[in-house]
Protein backbone atom coordinates (compact mmCIF):
# COMPACT_ATOMS: atom_id res chain seq x y z
CA UNK A 1 0.00 0.00 0.00
CA UNK A 2 3.02 2.49 0.76
CA UNK A 3 4.48 1.54 -2.85
CA UNK A 4 0.69 3.04 -3.96
CA UNK A 5 0.91 6.37 -1.85
CA UNK A 6 4.23 6.87 -3.21
CA UNK A 7 2.85 6.50 -6.68
CA UNK A 8 -0.16 7.74 -6.81
CA UNK A 9 2.10 11.45 -5.08
CA UNK A 10 4.37 11.05 -8.05
CA UNK A 11 1.18 11.04 -10.14
CA UNK A 12 0.15 14.25 -9.43
CA UNK A 13 3.49 15.87 -9.53
CA UNK A 14 3.86 14.33 -13.14
CA UNK A 15 0.80 15.62 -14.20
CA UNK A 16 0.91 19.17 -13.02
CA UNK A 17 4.80 19.29 -14.66
CA UNK A 18 3.39 17.98 -18.20
CA UNK A 19 0.53 20.36 -17.73
CA UNK A 20 2.54 23.44 -17.47
CA UNK A 21 5.51 22.31 -20.17
CA UNK A 22 1.78 21.38 -22.89
CA UNK A 23 0.47 24.48 -22.70
CA UNK A 24 0.34 25.97 -26.38
CA UNK A 25 -1.87 28.61 -28.58
CA UNK A 26 -3.66 28.69 -31.15
CA UNK A 27 -1.84 31.00 -33.98
CA UNK A 28 -3.71 34.41 -34.73
CA UNK A 29 -5.96 34.47 -37.54
CA UNK A 30 -6.38 30.17 -37.43
CA UNK A 31 -9.81 28.97 -37.82
CA UNK A 32 -11.51 27.79 -34.61
CA UNK A 33 -11.02 24.40 -33.35
CA UNK A 34 -7.75 23.92 -35.53
CA UNK A 35 -4.88 22.92 -33.82
CA UNK A 36 -1.92 25.30 -33.65
CA UNK A 37 1.44 24.17 -34.85
CA UNK A 38 4.15 23.61 -32.23
CA UNK A 39 5.70 26.91 -31.41
CA UNK A 40 9.63 25.95 -31.71
CA UNK A 41 9.77 23.26 -34.60
CA UNK A 42 7.03 25.06 -36.61
CA UNK A 43 6.15 21.20 -36.92
CA UNK A 44 2.48 20.74 -38.15
CA UNK A 45 -0.24 20.06 -35.91
CA UNK A 46 -1.19 16.08 -35.04
CA UNK A 47 -3.89 14.53 -36.03
CA UNK A 48 -6.41 12.31 -34.41
CA UNK A 49 -4.88 8.88 -33.75
CA UNK A 50 -6.67 5.67 -35.15
CA UNK A 51 -3.85 3.45 -33.37
CA UNK A 52 -2.99 3.51 -29.54
CA UNK A 53 -0.80 1.24 -27.37
CA UNK A 54 -0.40 1.50 -23.59
CA UNK A 55 2.79 -0.56 -21.96
CA UNK A 56 2.02 0.52 -18.55
CA UNK A 57 2.78 -0.83 -14.81
CA UNK A 58 0.40 -1.84 -12.60
CA UNK A 59 -0.49 -2.61 -8.94
CA UNK A 60 -3.57 -4.00 -8.16
CA UNK A 61 -4.99 -3.45 -4.31
CA UNK A 62 -6.70 -7.13 -4.37
CA UNK A 63 -8.50 -9.46 -1.82
CA UNK A 64 -9.20 -13.75 -1.96
CA UNK A 65 -12.49 -13.22 -0.35
CA UNK A 66 -14.42 -10.55 2.02
CA UNK A 67 -12.89 -10.76 5.09
CA UNK A 68 -10.95 -7.94 7.44
CA UNK A 69 -7.85 -7.17 6.73
CA UNK A 70 -7.32 -9.73 4.01
CA UNK A 71 -5.81 -6.97 1.38
CA UNK A 72 -3.04 -7.00 -0.28
CA UNK A 73 -0.91 -5.53 -3.38
CA UNK A 74 -0.07 -7.64 -6.57
CA UNK A 75 2.24 -5.95 -8.86
CA UNK A 76 2.44 -6.41 -12.60
CA UNK A 77 2.32 -4.76 -15.56
CA UNK A 78 0.14 -4.15 -18.57
CA UNK A 79 -0.29 -4.27 -22.38
CA UNK A 80 -2.89 -2.81 -24.19
CA UNK A 81 -4.82 -0.73 -27.56
CA UNK A 82 -7.21 0.58 -28.98
CA UNK A 83 -8.41 1.48 -32.63
CA UNK A 84 -10.74 3.73 -33.36
CA UNK A 85 -13.17 3.90 -35.83
CA UNK A 86 -12.70 7.53 -37.40
CA UNK A 87 -15.58 9.34 -38.84
CA UNK A 88 -18.24 10.66 -36.66
CA UNK A 89 -17.37 7.68 -34.16
CA UNK A 90 -13.42 9.02 -34.14
CA UNK A 91 -13.60 9.01 -30.47
CA UNK A 92 -14.78 5.80 -29.79
CA UNK A 93 -13.12 2.56 -30.13
CA UNK A 94 -12.13 -1.30 -29.34
CA UNK A 95 -9.89 -1.57 -26.90
CA UNK A 96 -8.25 -4.72 -25.34
CA UNK A 97 -6.13 -5.62 -21.90
CA UNK A 98 -3.81 -7.87 -21.55
CA UNK A 99 -2.42 -7.96 -17.72
CA UNK A 100 -0.49 -10.16 -15.90
CA UNK A 101 0.86 -9.69 -11.63
CA UNK A 102 2.05 -11.80 -8.78
CA UNK A 103 2.31 -11.62 -5.00
CA UNK A 104 3.83 -13.59 -2.67
CA UNK A 105 2.57 -14.40 0.95
CA UNK A 106 -0.64 -13.36 1.03
CA UNK A 107 -1.20 -15.69 3.07
CA UNK A 108 1.51 -17.76 5.15
CA UNK A 109 2.95 -19.74 2.61
CA UNK A 110 0.93 -18.58 -0.35
CA UNK A 111 1.52 -17.12 -3.03
CA UNK A 112 -0.61 -15.47 -6.33
CA UNK A 113 -0.31 -14.80 -9.54
CA UNK A 114 -2.75 -14.18 -12.53
CA UNK A 115 -2.75 -13.15 -16.20
CA UNK A 116 -6.38 -10.99 -17.37
CA UNK A 117 -7.08 -10.58 -20.90
CA UNK A 118 -10.20 -8.40 -21.59
CA UNK A 119 -11.82 -6.46 -24.59
CA UNK A 120 -14.57 -4.21 -25.15
CA UNK A 121 -15.60 -0.95 -25.89
CA UNK A 122 -13.64 2.87 -25.23
CA UNK A 123 -14.20 6.39 -25.58
CA UNK A 124 -12.26 9.11 -25.67
CA UNK A 125 -12.09 12.95 -24.54
CA UNK A 126 -9.94 15.94 -26.04
CA UNK A 127 -9.63 18.28 -23.44
CA UNK A 128 -8.29 21.25 -25.59
CA UNK A 129 -8.09 20.30 -29.25
CA UNK A 130 -6.49 23.62 -30.30
CA UNK A 131 -3.23 22.67 -28.00
CA UNK A 132 -0.59 20.34 -29.95
CA UNK A 133 0.48 18.05 -27.35
CA UNK A 134 -3.11 16.35 -26.92
CA UNK A 135 -4.52 15.45 -23.24
CA UNK A 136 -7.07 12.64 -23.53
CA UNK A 137 -9.24 11.69 -21.00
CA UNK A 138 -11.15 8.00 -21.89
CA UNK A 139 -12.98 5.72 -20.39
CA UNK A 140 -13.61 1.63 -21.05
CA UNK A 141 -15.94 -1.34 -19.86
CA UNK A 142 -13.94 -4.83 -21.18
CA UNK A 143 -14.75 -7.93 -20.35
CA UNK A 144 -13.01 -11.46 -20.59
CA UNK A 145 -11.18 -13.81 -18.14
CA UNK A 146 -8.52 -14.61 -15.87
CA UNK A 147 -6.04 -17.34 -14.99
CA UNK A 148 -4.44 -18.17 -11.91
CA UNK A 149 -1.98 -20.11 -10.75
CA UNK A 150 0.67 -20.88 -8.60
CA UNK A 151 -1.71 -20.78 -5.21
CA UNK A 152 -4.32 -22.84 -3.61
CA UNK A 153 -8.18 -23.11 -4.65
CA UNK A 154 -10.90 -25.02 -3.62
CA UNK A 155 -11.78 -27.77 -6.47
CA UNK A 156 -14.47 -30.83 -5.44
CA UNK A 157 -11.92 -33.48 -4.33
CA UNK A 158 -9.63 -31.23 -3.14
CA UNK A 159 -7.34 -28.40 -3.83
CA UNK A 160 -5.67 -27.39 -7.09
CA UNK A 161 -3.34 -24.61 -7.93
CA UNK A 162 -4.76 -22.94 -11.00
CA UNK A 163 -8.07 -22.03 -11.72
CA UNK A 164 -9.84 -19.29 -14.41
CA UNK A 165 -12.84 -17.44 -14.29
CA UNK A 166 -14.79 -14.71 -15.69
CA UNK A 167 -13.40 -11.06 -15.86
CA UNK A 168 -14.59 -7.41 -15.71
CA UNK A 169 -12.47 -4.51 -15.85
CA UNK A 170 -14.62 -0.94 -15.94
CA UNK A 171 -12.33 2.14 -15.99
CA UNK A 172 -10.72 4.89 -17.25
CA UNK A 173 -7.08 6.81 -17.30
CA UNK A 174 -5.82 10.08 -18.58
CA UNK A 175 -3.10 10.05 -21.59
CA UNK A 176 -0.83 12.84 -22.56
CA UNK A 177 0.73 13.25 -26.04
CA UNK A 178 4.28 15.18 -26.11
CA UNK A 179 5.26 13.51 -29.59
CA UNK A 180 3.58 12.62 -32.90
CA UNK A 181 3.89 9.36 -31.89
CA UNK A 182 4.59 9.15 -28.08
CA UNK A 183 3.20 9.93 -24.82
CA UNK A 184 2.60 9.40 -21.52
CA UNK A 185 -0.22 7.53 -19.71
CA UNK A 186 -0.29 9.65 -16.20
CA UNK A 187 -2.94 7.23 -14.38
CA UNK A 188 -5.18 4.92 -15.11
CA UNK A 189 -7.62 3.66 -12.46
CA UNK A 190 -9.85 0.19 -13.08
CA UNK A 191 -12.50 -1.90 -10.83
CA UNK A 192 -11.76 -5.28 -11.31
CA UNK A 193 -14.18 -7.77 -11.16
CA UNK A 194 -13.43 -12.25 -10.97
CA UNK A 195 -15.15 -15.03 -9.40
CA UNK A 196 -12.39 -17.04 -8.87
CA UNK A 197 -13.28 -20.09 -5.91
CA UNK A 198 -12.22 -18.82 -2.74
CA UNK A 199 -14.07 -21.39 -0.23
CA UNK A 200 -17.03 -18.24 0.46
CA UNK A 201 -18.60 -16.43 -2.16
CA UNK A 202 -16.58 -16.81 -5.60
CA UNK A 203 -15.92 -13.19 -5.75
CA UNK A 204 -13.35 -10.23 -6.01
CA UNK A 205 -13.75 -6.96 -6.46
CA UNK A 206 -10.22 -5.25 -6.60
CA UNK A 207 -8.82 -1.56 -7.59
CA UNK A 208 -5.96 -1.61 -10.51
CA UNK A 209 -3.83 1.18 -10.73
CA UNK A 210 -1.19 1.79 -13.39
CA UNK A 211 0.63 4.29 -15.76
CA UNK A 212 3.56 4.30 -17.95
CA UNK A 213 3.74 5.12 -21.82
CA UNK A 214 1.65 5.26 -24.81
CA UNK A 215 2.38 5.26 -28.59
CA UNK A 216 0.11 6.30 -31.24
CA UNK A 217 -0.11 5.93 -34.83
Amino acid sequence: MKTCVARGAMLVVLLGLATLSAIGQNPAGAPAGTPAADSKTNAPPMALDRIELGVTFTYKVAQVASAPGSRFVMPGGSLDGAYYFGGILRNLGVAFDLNGESASAIEPGINLSQITFVGGPRYRWLLDKNNPHKAIFYSEVLVGGVHAFNSVFPASGGATSSASSFALQAGGGFNLQFTRNLGLRLIEVDYVMTDLPNNANSYQGDLRISNGLTFHF
